[in-house]
C-alpha cells in the first residue's frame, strides 16, 4: 500500500514537471524582450519616463547651449564623427512622431567588434561667474543597441553628453554621462533605461559635483559603441 501511494506522488511530480517544462518551451508566461538587452533601474530623481520630449525640462533661467531642440535644424552645431575600421555612422535630424517634431536621430550599423563615435558639437561659453547651480539637461530614447554593458573601459553608450571645461588654473576637464540598456559598470558616469522611451535625464548641480569648474568650454551630444541606434530630443545647460 506504501508502496502503491508512492508511486502515485512520483508519476503526479513527473506529470508537474513536464507541463512546466512544455509552458516554458512555448513561452507561456514570459514577456517578450523590448530590446537587445534587459534594462535595470534607474533613480527617480535623475529620471523621468513616457513619451514626454522634454515637457519636464526646467526652462527658468540662464540657457547657455543654442539650439538645443533643433528647432533651427543643425544651425550651431558641428558634426563629430569617429569611426572605427568597421561600420557606418549616420547623424541625422528625423520627424518623430511621438514627439511632433524633428530629432536628432543617430545610428551606428555594421561595425563588428569595433567601436565608434557619432554626434554633435557646439563651443561654449558658460563662465560660473556668479551662478550658483549649473544643470544639464538631455531628453533621449535608445532604440537598439548592440553591447550588453558601457563596456570594459566604460563610456560606451548609445547615448552620452560631454562637457570640456577648464578650472581656475586653466586646466582643461571634461565631464560625461552616457545612458545605456543594460547593466552598468561605472556607475559613476553611466546609467541604465529601459528601451524604448523618452527619457529627461537631470545632473545634479554641477558647481558642486565639479567645484574646480570654472568656465564650461564645449558640449558635445551623442553616441559612442559598436551598433546602436538612438535619438536626443533635447540638451541643455541651465544656470541660476
Amino acid at each position: 500500500m506504501d508502496l502503491s501511494r508512492s508511486s502515485f506522488r512520483t508519476a503526479l511530480l513527473l506529470l508537474a514537471l513536464a507541463l512546466a517544462e512544455i509552458m516554458l518551451l512555448s513561452g507561456c508566461g514570459s514577456q517578450a524582450p523590448v530590446s537587445e538587452t534587459t534594462a535595470t533601474q534607474v533613480s527617480p530623481k535623475q529620471v523621468s519616463s513616457g513619451q514626454i520630449c522634454g515637457e519636464d525640462i526646467d526652462r527658468h533661467g540662464t540657457e547657455f547651449i543654442k539650439n538645443g531642440g533643433f528647432a533651427n535644424g543643425m544651425a550651431e552645431w558641428k558634426t563629430v564623427d569617429v569611426p572605427g575600421s568597421e561600420g557606418t555612422d549616420l547623424a541625422q535630424l528625423v520627424n518623430d512622431s511621438s514627439c511632433g517634431f524633428s530629432v536628432l536621430t543617430l545610428t551606428r550599423q555594421g561595425s563588428g567588434r569595433t567601436s565608434g563615435l557619432i554626434g554633435l558639437e557646439q563651443p561654449l561659453s558658460a563662465d560660473k561667474g556668479n551662478l550658483s547651480s549649473l544643470q544639464v539637461q538631455l531628453v533621449a530614447k535608445i532604440n537598439q543597441q548592440y553591447m550588453t554593458s558601457d563596456g570594459i573601459l566604460g563610456g560606451e553608450t548609445p547615448v552620452f553628453v560631454t562637457l570640456d571645461y577648464v578650472t581656475a588654473s586653466g586646466e582643461v576637464k571634461s565631464w560625461t554621462h552616457g545612458l545605456l540598456v543594460g547593466k552598468v559598470d561605472y556607475p559613476n558616469r553611466d546609467q541604465s533605461i529601459p528601451a524604448g522611451y523618452w527619457y529627461t535625464y537631470k545632473s545634479e548641480n554641477l558647481l558642486t559635483m565639479l567645484p574646480d569648474l570654472a568656465s564650461v568650454r564645449k558640449v558635445t551630444i551623442g553616441g559612442n559603441g559598436k551598433d546602436f541606434a538612438s535619438q536626443i530630443a533635447f540638451v541643455s545647460l541651465l544656470g541660476k
